[in-house]
């Protein structure tokens, strides 16, 4: 880590992009040109003015056509749009592919665009897609070979999209809406970006296929008519055959703009495209969540699954509504992001004090004393920020739980209060200031309850120590050289707002492979001593962590449960040995009160009554109803408190990941004693899907305790 990237650090805030991938025709008519590059400026400029914090990555193969025409867009934009191009070539042999035919002007581009210095790392970064058993990016004698093998050619352009596909947001796609005609082309693309589906040529098929709930996206359609292709420039074939889901529409002009979203053969309508998310919108939402009044309860299961209705119209109004219920769910994951890198600049002095010590820490020093590259302080500062923000979450979410459970107490205390406490002056007469000091206190506790869901407090503590975990494996994945990627691997059963962390990783870390390439170019022995480094930083401190979190969160439980049977044994107690006094003669004397009934020797129906004290079983003292009523009610306070905290869930929890921890830290000091290193990579690979795994069920267990008033 040098000085230099220690710097950059300081003066670059740490930011998730949103991706647009871009998939296109190679052969769009000249003159529709400045059509198309209008349409795809707009689009841009849609997204930027929608999510101002966030970078915006424009992911092209820089191929002729279409892919350089957003390219092209892209790099005249402001900073913070970038443009990544996954290639499926080295730049010298990808110039010489079909890709670019005999157009030399466009072979002419991509190659200065990958070698100019003053694109290279930040406005552009190019890189070989890995595939499996590719040749060496530097062995470019292989790939020519490659090339000239028709079926390998289309496998590598296939993993150049796939990639694409499974790393962008949404994809831009620059099409006439024709059905495919060839493998791996704008058609296919479309088609598996909607439905979730890898490519049928992308070797990484059947070890990564795109079957993840969130892994479909929205399709950004530009009408792009090819030169030399006859016809009105309609859409052709059905919306199932062709993926184009608007058969019936009339001729399109060049440019013009629709969106497909995954499962609806029907584009999102004009009206709703302009639709944008806000903090009215998400607190509608959370107060329909909260009666079971979902408004998308039942509409993203498997999409088509469904039986039709009978009546076309109903048919065409659930598609349309379905359209746009996933247009706002996409918008909601991008807005997310937005959140994030909101907060990061605006928490910039919380996270920079822990971003100027990385280069001084025991972590900064083993990154350092391995050379580690670039992407990995990227990485590792994305993480900081992370963590950062969700310790800063957590800790006004707990303050806030722990003010409603006060508040709470004390409005039950006063109701308590206002129903035994009579009038001295004027028996039987309430008074009114308790009820009204309880009615109060509980529409504060309300009014709590919608801060918290208008500044979504709780959603963001979990999103951001989502992404810190999941960078956290991948930081530890990449300096042990295990090229697998993370993010497939995280999360994948969960959807919605959550699918923004396995995006966020997959965006913010290079291909999974590089981490093996690096780690691989290393000697044996410094291979063995990263990994112990990697044992020490991670696997040593994280079973360290969960042993002292497991004894945190059991010590929490038992003493909040012990403290609160004792508040609530106590009060009942007073209540029983109150109870077990009315038997019990006492003296009689002082006030005379009148009766409800009469006698011989008391005509005017008078009784008399006994001044019993502080304990009379018959007419206690209200203040001891009071106190045992407040006692009672401490203790449920207290074990409510302790379930909402779900600290013996954690408790079980921290356990098991405490002793996953440590035996995997005692099998990778035996095989690194061994010089074993594949079976230690293995070690690793295990403990990393354990950590994701736990985080998982973490989030499971948080998003089924959501922060309501407690009136249950």
């Amino acid at each position: 880590m040098s000085m230099a990237d220690a710097t950059e650090s300081r003066l670059e805030p740490p930011r998730s992009p949103i991706v647009l991938g871009i998939a296109g025709h190679a052969d769009p008519r000249p003159e529709d040109l400045p059509a198309l590059r209008d349409a795809f400026a707009a689009i841009l400029a849609d997204f930027r003015a929608r999510y101002p914090h966030t970078p915006i990555i424009v992911m092209s193969t820089l191929a002729r056509g279409a892919d350089q025409v957003a390219a092209g867009v892209a790099l005249e934009a402001g900073d913070d749009v970038r443009v990544v191009a996954p290639l499926p070539f080295p730049a010298e042999v990808y110039a010489r592919s079909t890709s670019f035919g005999d157009d030399d002007a466009a072979r002419g581009r991509m190659l200065g665009w990958v070698s100019d210095p003053s694109l290279a790392g930040k406005k552009l970064r190019s890189y070989v897609v890995d595939a499996p058993d590719s040749p060496d990016p530097d062995d470019l004698a292989a790939w020519t070979e490659l090339i000239q093998d028709e079926h390998r050619r289309h496998v590598a352009y296939a993993n150049a999209g796939g990639y694409i596909l499974r790393h962008c947001h949404a994809l831009v796609a620059f099409w006439d809406g024709h059905a495919a005609t060839r493998p791996s082309g704008t058609a296919e693309m479309v088609e598996c970006k909607r439905r979730g589906r890898a490519l049928a040529l992308d070797p990484w098929r059947t070890r990564l296929p795109l079957l993840n709930a969130d892994a479909d996206g929205p399709v950004y359609v530009i009408h792009t008519p090819r030169a030399g292709r006859t016809g009105s420039g309609s859409e052709s074939g059905s919306g199932s055959g062709s993926g184009s889901g608007d058969p019936a529409s009339p001729a399109r002009r060049p440019g013009e703009r629709r969106v497909l979203m995954p499962g609806p053969e029907v584009p999102v309508v004009p009206a709703d495209l302009d639709w944008k998310l806000g903090t009215r919108h998400r607190f509608a939402r959370r107060v329909a969540e909260a009666l079971t009044l979902h408004p998308h309860a039942g509409e993203h299961e498997g999409h088509g699954a469904a039986a039709a209705p009978a009546n076309p119209a109903d048919a065409a109004q659930r598609d349309a509504r379905r359209a746009r219920d996933e247009f706002r769910q996409f918008h909601e994951t991008c807005r997310t992001v937005e959140d994030f890198n909101r907060d990061a600049a605006a928490r910039a002095a919380l996270i920079e004090p822990s971003l100027a010590r990385l280069p001084g820490s025991e972590l900064g020093e083993d990154l350092a004393a391995a050379d580690a590259p670039a992407p990995m302080l990227r990485l590792l500062r994305l993480r900081v920020a992370a963590a950062e923000l969700a310790r800063h979450y957590d800790r006004l979410f707990n303050a806030v739980l722990i003010a409603l459970f006060l508040i709470l107490f004390l409005a039950a205390a006063c109701f308590h209060v206002y129903a035994h406490l009579e009038s001295e002056s004027a028996p039987g007469v309430h008074n009114p200031a308790w009820l009204a000091a309880f009615a109060g206190l509980l529409l504060l506790d309300g009014l709590l309850v919608c801060v918290v869901w208008i500044t979504r407090l709780g959603e963001r503590r979990h999103d951001y120590r989502a992404l810190a975990e999941a960078l956290r494996v991948r930081i530890y994945w990449g300096l042990a050289g295990i090229g697998k990627s993370v993010a497939d691997s995280y999360l994948n059963q969960l959807r919605s707002e959550m699918s923004w962390t396995r995006r966020a990783v997959q965006c913010a870390a290079p291909p999974p492979a590089y981490w093996d390439r690096i780690f691989r170019a290393k000697a044996p022995a410094e291979q063995v001593e990263l990994l112990r480094r990697v044992g020490r930083q991670w696997v040593d401190r994280q079973a360290r962590y969960f042993h002292e979190r497991f004894h945190r969160h059991h010590r929490g439980a038992a003493r909040l449960r012990q403290f609160g049977f004792i508040l609530a044994f106590t009060g009942w107690l007073i209540v029983v040995a109150l109870v077990a006094t009315l038997g019990i003669p006492r003296a009689v004397g002082g006030r005379v009160e009148p009766g409800h009934g009469s006698d011989a020797a008391d005509p005017a129906g008078h009784r008399e009554v006994g001044e019993g004290g502080f304990w009379d079983a018959s007419h206690p003292s209200p203040w001891l109803l009071i106190g045992s009523g407040i006692l009672v009610l401490s203790g449920a306070i207290l074990i409510a408190y302790c379930e909402r905290r779900s600290h013996e869930e954690l408790a079980r929890q921290y356990e098991r990941m405490w002793v996953v921890f440590r035996r995997g830290s005692d099998q990778l000091g035996e095989h690194l004693q061994a010089s074993d290193v594949e079976s230690a990579q293995r070690v690793l690979k295990i403990l990393g899907h354990e950590a994701a795994a736990e985080h998982a069920q973490w989030l499971i267990l948080r998003r089924n305790r959501p922060f309501e008033l407690l009136i249950h």
